[in-house]
C-alpha cells in the first residue's frame, strides 16, 4: 500500500522536517538567546539592560507562538500519516482479507509483550556475560510461545481499549482492526503456511 503512496510519502517526509526545524526553534537556545542573556545581565547599562529584556520578552511570545504551531503542524502530519497507514491496510485488507489484518494486529500486540520481557532479558545476560542468542527472531518467539493463553488473550482483550492520539502516526489496533471489520472484505489469497 505504501509503495503507491509516492506523493504522499515525499511530502510527509518535507512535513515532518518542518516539524522538527519548530521543535528546534521552540526548544533549542541559540547564541542569540546567550548573547541577550549576557547583555540583560550587563549591570552597568540599564538602558541595554531594559532593551534586552524586552527583546527577550518578544522572543519568548514568538516561541509561545511557534509552539502552537508546531502543535498544529504535528497534529495535522499526525492526521495525514494516519490516514496514510488506512490506506495502506486497505491494500491489506483487500488482498489478505479483513479477517487476516485483525489476526495479524492482535498477533503483533502479544509479540510486541513478549519481546519487551525478552528484551528485559537479553540486557541483563548482556550485562553478565557479554552473551546474544545465535537466532534473534527464534528467541522472541520462544518468549512469545512461553506466554500463558490467559496472558495473550488478556493483552489481545486490551487492544479494544486503546484509541489513537491526536499525534499519533498510526492508527491504534483498535482502530485499524474496527476500519477492517467495516470493510468486510474476504481477501484473494488464502495461506495457512508460515510467513
Amino acid at each position: 500500500g505504501h509503495f503507491t503512496q509516492g506523493t504522499a510519502m515525499r511530502l510527509d517526509y518535507i512535513i515532518r522536517h518542518i516539524n522538527f526545524w519548530f521543535a528546534r526553534v521552540v526548544y533549542q537556545r541559540d547564541a542569540w538567546d546567550d548573547w541577550l542573556g549576557t547583555l540583560g545581565s550587563d549591570d552597568d547599562s540599564n538602558a541595554l539592560s531594559f532593551l534586552a529584556l524586552i527583546a527577550q520578552g518578544a522572543v519568548g511570545l514568538s516561541r509561545i507562538l511557534l509552539r502552537w504551531l508546531m502543535l498544529i503542524g504535528a497534529g495535522v502530519s499526525g492526521f495525514a500519516s494516519r490516514q496514510m497507514e488506512y490506506h495502506a491496510d486497505a491494500s491489506e485488507i483487500v488482498v489478505a482479507g479483513s479477517d487476516s489484518l485483525e489476526a495479524s494486529q492482535r498477533r503483533s500486540a502479544v509479540l510486541a509483550a513478549a519481546m519487551d520481557v525478552a528484551n528485559r532479558d537479553l540486557q541483563a545476560t548482556w550485562n553478565k556475560n557479554k552473551c546474544l542468542p545465535d537466532d534473534l527472531p527464534a528467541f522472541y518467539l520462544a518468549y512469545a510461545m512461553a506466554l500463558p493463553t490467559h496472558v495473550q488473550t488478556a493483552i489481545e482483550d486490551r487492544l479494544g481499549l486503546v484509541r489513537s492520539g491526536a499525534f499519533d502516526t498510526h492508527p491504534s489496533p483498535a482502530d485499524r482492526i474496527r476500519n477492517a471489520r467495516q470493510a468486510a472484505q474476504p481477501g484473494i489469497i488464502h495461506l495457512d503456511a508460515p510467513a
